[in-house]
């Protein structure tokens, strides 16, 4: 296994990150600070009312989501597969190749 020496107990090493941001909007606008005390007044109306179902599909449309994605490369596999698939490609060709890093 290879290791980096700075930081021994590192396992996985990221190569990638991507961030995606969805914003709340009402019917496809972001909205502003009013229209969420406006939204927020209906919701409190409607769980006065015990209306829970009704509160919550106003409440869903206000949600911002963040989505990370992180791709990583595991030290512990990664040169010995690079090892192997070059050594099978000496042997067998490109096409073995191709299979073995998919």
């Amino acid at each position: 296994m290879q290791q980096s020496p700075r930081y021994p107990n590192l396992n996985l090493i990221p190569a990638n990150a991507e961030a995606d941001v969805n914003d709340f909007e009402v019917k496809g606008k972001s909205i502003g600070a009013k229209q969420v005390q406006i939204l927020l007044g209906q919701t409190d109306a409607l769980l006065t009312k015990h209306r829970v179902q009704d509160a919550r599909k106003i409440l869903d449309q206000q949600a911002t989501e963040v989505r990370i994605t992180t791709t990583s490369i595991p030290l512990d596999i990664y040169p010995l597969t690079i090892k192997d698939a070059a050594h099978r490609q000496r042997q067998n060709g490109m096409p073995k190749l191709r299979y073995m890093m998919c």
